[in-house]
């Protein structure tokens, strides 16, 4: 076959691409850790963070790590959980682990409540008013959740809760533990995951989970 220009071009074109495609695949799976980091007072857990080789994130509640190829931060000069102590401790799953679908929110326990809108998940956006109106001490502003440290307050283009604080069913039970239901969507989000109980682990009933590189654990909500 005659290699015309078009084909020359074409095979360029393949071979800019190819870098690209792979790192977006990457990006997501970043994405994908990055939804379980949270905030402390005691630890720098807001970002991801390396460790032993593999990336990790956490917001104390659950945990996360996956083998990355472009690791995101590392954690030397950060306050860290002990995490490899945490897998020792807490890795042990009592059940076998089966495909993990996300329940319909419909479906959510109507006696159970865990405080956070489970379709918005307490989503946030940032409001303009003056400090001095009176507003922040309003009826409304503590409705709507105001945050006077960032300005912000829930989201009312939610149509679940309107953009007010949430006291309906937004907890699902797996196994035999209580979750929060904007805690598993991000187990859900995960690619082919599977869950297994962890029964009576430090004191605690967690749920183990692992995914297509990825691998962790989840707490059930204590309070009930």
């Amino acid at each position: 076959m005659a290699v015309t220009r078009r084909t020359v071009l074409k095979t360029i074109a393949a071979t800019l691409l190819a870098p690209t495609i792979a790192l977006r695949r990457e990006i997501d799976r970043e994405a994908l850790v990055s939804a379980f980091c949270g905030e402390s007072f005691r630890y720098s857990i807001d970002k991801p963070f390396l460790h032993g080789g593999l990336t990790y994130a956490t917001d104390v509640r659950g945990i996360i790590r996956a083998e990355l190829a472009a690791p995101l931060l590392d954690g030397a000069n950060r306050k860290l959980p002990n995490v490899a102590k945490c897998w020792e401790v807490c890795w042990r799953p009592s059940t076998k682990f089966v495909p993990f679908e996300l329940p319909p929110v419909g479906g959510l326990l109507t006696n159970k409540y865990g405080g956070t809108c489970p379709v918005c998940c307490g989503r946030r956006v940032p409001i303009n008013v003056d400090l001095d109106s009176g507003w922040c001490a309003s009826r409304e502003a503590s409705e709507r959740g105001f945050d006077i440290d960032d300005m912000t307050v829930l989201d009312e283009s939610c149509e679940h809760c309107n953009g007010k604080e949430f006291f309906g069913p937004s907890l699902a039970k797996i196994g035999n533990t209580f979750h929060s239901y904007h805690l598993i969507k991000r187990i859900a989000a995960l690619p082919s995951v599977q869950v297994a109980e962890a029964k009576d682990v430090a004191g605690y009933d967690l749920i183990c989970f692992r995914a297509d590189g990825f691998e962790g654990m989840q707490m059930g909500v204590v309070y009930i």
